[in-house]
């Protein structure tokens, strides 16, 4: 099986880090750009492999305006002038065949990591609960995961103590979260801190570069778990590429070779098909974050905002008909939310009918579905970096 990927979104650790002795804080690179998306383009076999770029290079002649030294970025087919383009990508090269892809919410990532460090219990044995105290600390200013980060990323004695003193005296947002301020206040002792930072050390650390909170790797090797999943497939019947990524691929390529899975890095001027993972990579990141600021806003069922709906719906139809292939690693709510959108547009003629209030109902009722639907099924959501790695080793 031949996998080629791409990402898209802000990439490395979720934090850039300035030291403490500079006397400044830090800075989240997830402020204007919350999801990370990891695509992959699948096929089995060469034949197959043919048939899908002689689809994709009929496609980019169709369009030659849309090419940079003949490789055509995502993020040209997300234009307002490219939207026939678009159109005709969608209904000509995507399928429920050959996509698989892993969408990411950063700040939700930390919330979970913070809570299994933090709590030191099997997060299976209360899932719902552990999902209501996630969501309620994702409330918290990006000061609260900052502190965390600079933590993880020097896990000594000395900055542990001060992490814990730092949870005991933060003014929380959200008045439930104040119940882990007084967890921690029970349990600041020196042996309390040590095995804090022994858990830190031995779930979010790498094995051979001094790197943390590394979204791409969990995100990557969640996706490739999936496909192994859904396909049936041993790490050595996967031949695996990405386009290349400055400055952490290695670290990338040493932490799966770990749990047995070679990955090469590539420029994808060099593969059609790493060009064509990046466009689909860009296109859902493009519409899902359009869609949930649309919501945010209270646009969502305004002008242009409809035809930003009905691409994102048409993209998790086509490419997640059968609910196989879109990994959505979000909060529940959005997790939710985007799926009853994705059901309420599934034809052309729902964005007329479906507007206003009634659109609204219709939206808080099927979330709140989904909701419930997926509190039973939550085992394979958020895991950190040892436990998405092991998962994968044979």
């Amino acid at each position: 099986m031949f996998i080629y990927l791409d990402e898209a979104g802000n990439t490395g650790g979720v934090i850039t880090v300035k030291r403490r002795k500079s006397g400044t804080s830090g800075k989240l690179n997830y402020t204007d750009q919350p999801l990370f998306v990891e695509a992959a383009v699948v096929v089995n076999e060469e034949d197959d492999k043919q048939l899908l770029l002689r689809k994709y290079s009929e496609f980019k002649r169709q369009f030659p305006d849309l090419l940079v030294n003949g490789e055509l970025k995502g993020s040209s087919l997300c234009t307002r002038k490219n939207n026939r383009a678009l159109e005709i990508f969608i209904k000509t090269l995507l399928d429920d065949k050959h996509y698989y892809i892993n969408v990411y919410d950063k700040k939700f990532y930390l919330t979970t990591l913070i809570l299994q460090e933090i709590l030191q219990i099997d997060k299976s044995l209360f899932l719902p609960r552990f999902y209501e105290m996630a969501q309620a600390l994702c409330e918290e200013d990006n000061a609260f995961f900052v502190e965390y980060c600079k933590t993880v990323e020097k896990p000594t004695i000395n900055n542990v103590q001060h992490y814990f003193n730092f949870l005991i005296s933060y003014n929380y947002e959200n008045v439930f979260n104040k119940g882990l301020a007084q967890f921690v206040e029970k349990m600041n002792s020196h042996e309390d801190w040590e095995q804090f930072r022994h858990s830190l050390l031995s779930k979010e650390a790498y094995a051979h570069h001094n790197v943390s909170n590394l979204i791409n790797l969990n995100c990557l090797a969640e996706l490739l778990g999936f496909i192994k999943d859904k396909c049936n497939k041993r790490n050595c019947e996967l031949s695996i590429e990405h386009d290349k990524i400055d400055g952490i691929q290695d670290v990338l390529t040493a932490e799966l070779a770990e749990v047995g899975l070679s990955v090469s890095f590539c420029d994808s001027k060099n593969e059609e098909l790493i060009q064509l993972a990046d466009n689909v990579a860009s296109v859902l990141f493009h519409f899902m974050s359009k869609v949930m600021s649309h919501l945010c806003s209270g646009t969502l069922w305004q002008g242009s905002s409809k035809w930003d709906t009905l691409i994102y719906s048409s993209l998790m139809n086509i490419i997640d008909r059968d609910r196989n292939h879109i990994k959505l690693t979000l909060n529940l709510n959005d997790e939710a939310v985007y799926r009853a959108l994705s059901d309420m547009y599934q034809d052309r003629n729902d964005v007329e009918t479906l507007t206003g209030i009634g659109a609204q109902l219709v939206l808080e009722e099927l979330t709140n579905i989904y909701t419930f639907t997926e509190l039973q099924n939550l085992a394979g959501h958020h895991l950190s970096t040892a436990e998405v790695l092991n998962k994968l080793r044979e």
